[in-house]
């Protein structure tokens, strides 16, 4: 099968279509989400029976079956009332399903529902609320309000916004036109994010996504946007550590919502969504604010939960693939909050990163949480009705359908061709892997690949240039235009803009250049002078001006004969030529800092580079790298 990455990239070639749909701002429904407002419409009165507990999961939701003519009466976040005299509420419904958590008791502990109890609906705009406000900053709670980290309940006076809040408004939002400097010269010159973006950050265990957050998250607390961390798997002590060492303003400046790793899949996800509420207090109040959604992973086991859910009582027709747009929804539901509002609105923004670890979801898709080795091609004739089931599609069974009136026996050999999955445990894992891989990439606006191979080369961030990128200002030519020359900082473009173009010519096979050698060899050491200019250190986000100085010496070709010179002197070895190039960057840099330190303050005041300006701190590369060459 192939690695997931790949998928990633499938994915993004079929999804290119729905690209420029969130940058460009698609059409949306407004819901009021103040706790006074009206709430949504309902189809049935407060207090009718919405249906009845079919089972209670072992995961500690349940799975609620709507009575005759009650779909469609109530959504996700709607609060309810059980013949047992607890309280719950919905957390997703596909009807006539709704998965439902019961809210903790006097005692503190998830009440079990018995089968047959009835749900009723609670009062009318009776929805799960969430605090928000400058309260949460700096502190820790759960999705219901309660504070995790011993220092007492969030402000009494504090606003509430409802958890499940739907998106803004068509008139209330904007094109994404400003950038979030992330001050990760790897992100902010190859993949910048615009303030409003729901940016992707994906890789396999061990490669990052969330030191890289951190860095994000370190660089914010200086720019005066908020910051908003959902923790979905209990990691909230390792979050806070991690902000601890990059210092107490970074603390101070985020709110951490977490949910305990063993807590209800139903649990998390409205963790997720509370923690977007958070941000959009802010947004709302005309402030810009980041959320992490730290990972999707658990999320995409509630998702596949729900579809064996359906799978399991209504059979294959209702669970099929025609659950994806179904998924799309999902998603859509956290993911398409994000906004840059108007001015009149108040101009505030919400913007996401959202983390996914490829392992943990192609893992939890497998029985036991462990996936089977990919077994070699068998002889073995697969009947048509092995492919039944959710995870594929009609269209998928009517193909081998076909084949089997033709006397085509479908083997091993034949789906591999077909590029079909196996009818296999294996299979439907990379299936469902691919499936919410899809569906994430078709609505974020551009992904950050983390490669193993480039951290074990002791590159930091890892970012893959082939395989990340933004897609922000996706449309017309004139309005993608606008919004790079907005998003994508001009100082950075101004001496970085052939930096994509010189990284990816190293990707094809050098041997058989039409340039000479020593054109091959310029460029080799060109594409080692960019990557070293990408790496960085953990917890040292940098200045645009120290981005500017580092990317400006290797575009000029100033880096490329040192490049050389250390790649011989390392013996061919890459990642210890690339510590060595870095630590010339690091030291240019800080010379620059200390003795012109008006230039650094000249770029960032104008957010670009002036011709005067970049005369100068060429001047002082020339003369820096001279210095090298004769040891002075």
């Amino acid at each position: 099968m192939p690695k997931l990455p790949t998928l990633l990239m499938l994915s993004l070639q079929r999804a290119a279509g729905f690209a420029g749909r969130r940058a460009l701002v698609a059409p949306r429904v407004w819901r009021s989400a103040s706790t006074e407002a009206a709430a949504p419409e309902q189809l049935a009165a407060p207090g009718t029976v919405l249906g009845k507990i079919l089972r209670t999961n072992n995961d500690g939701w349940s799975v609620l079956e709507a009575r005759d003519g009650a779909q469609m009466t109530a959504g996700p976040g709607q609060l309810l009332e059980f013949e047992s005299g607890h309280e719950g509420f919905i957390a997703w419904a596909r009807p006539p399903l709704y998965f439902v958590q019961t809210l903790p008791g006097a005692d503190g502990q998830l009440p079990v529902l018995n089968e047959e109890s009835e749900a009723k609906l609670a009062l009318v705009g009776t929805n799960l609320t969430v605090k928000v406000g400058a309260s949460k900053l700096g502190r820790t709670f759960n999705y219901l309000d309660e504070p995790l980290d011993g220092q007492g309940p969030a402000a009494e006076d504090a606003r509430k916004l409802q958890v499940f809040n739907p998106e803004p408004p068509k008139q209330a939002s904007e094109s994404l036109t400003r950038g979030l400097a992330t001050g990760l010269t790897c992100v902010d010159t190859l993949t910048p994010i615009g303030k409003g973006q729901t940016m992707l950050v994906a890789g396999p265990g061990g490669v990052g996504r969330q030191d890289l957050a951190l860095d994000v998250v370190q660089a914010q607390a200086s720019k005066g946007v908020r910051c908003v961390w959902a923790c979905l798997s209990g990691q909230a002590a390792q979050v806070r550590a991690g902000l601890e060492a990059r210092g107490a303003e970074a603390v101070a400046n985020t709110a951490l919502v977490e949910a305990p790793a063993d807590a209800p899949a139903t649990s998390k996800f409205a963790t997720a969504a509370a923690a977007l509420s958070v941000a959009e207090g802010f947004r709302n109040e005309g402030k810009d604010a980041l959320v992490v959604l730290d990972d999707l992973s658990p999320l995409a086991k509630f998702w596949d939960a729900t579809t064996l859910e359906l799978l399991d009582v209504y059979g294959a027709d209702r669970a099929d693939m025609g659950g994806d747009s179904e998924m799309r929804g999902f998603y859509s539901s956290l993911l398409q909050r994000n906004a840059q509002l108007r001015q009149s609105y108040g101009g505030g923004s919400t913007t996401s990163l959202v983390l996914l670890d490829e392992d943990a979801l192609k893992d939890q898709a497998s029985p036991g949480g462990e996936r089977a080795a990919a077994a070699p091609a068998s002889e073995v004739v697969h009947e048509v009705d092995a492919f039944e089931g959710p995870f594929y599609s009609n269209k998928t069974r009517a193909r081998l359908a076909l084949l089997r009136e033709k006397d085509i026996a479908v083997t091993d050999a034949i789906l591999d061709k077909l590029g079909i999955p196996r009818p296999s445990t294996d299979a439907r894992t990379e299936m469902l892997a691919t499936m919410h891989v899809d569906q994430l990439i078709s609505l974020v606006d551009g992904h950050i690949m983390l490669a193993p191979a480039l951290l074990a080369l002791g590159v930091t961030p890892p970012l893959d240039p082939a395989n990340s990128l933004t897609r922000i200002g996706v449309g017309t030519a004139a309005t993608r235009n606008k919004i790079l020359a907005s998003v994508h900082s001009p100082a950075i473009k101004n001496v970085a803009n052939r930096l994509r173009l010189e990284l990816a010519s190293t990707m094809t096979d050098l041997k058989f250049s039409a340039g000479s050698q020593q054109e091959v060899d310029t460029t080799v050491h060109r594409a080692l002078g960019w990557q070293a200019a990408l790496k960085q250190p953990l917890a040292s986000p940098m200045r645009l001006g120290a981005q500017v100085a580092r990317l400006a010496l290797v575009g000029a070709g100033l880096l490329d004969e040192t490049a050389g010179g250390a790649l011989t002197r390392a013996q061919g070895d890459r990642g210890a030529a690339l510590a060595s190039l870095a630590e010339v960057l690091d030291n240019f840099s800080a010379q620059v800092e200390a003795s012109n330190p008006e230039l650094f303050e000249a770029i960032e005041s104008a957010n670009d580079v002036a011709l005067q300006v970049k005369i100068d701190l060429l001047a002082l590369a020339k003369n820096f790298i001279g210095g090298l060459k004769t040891g002075k």
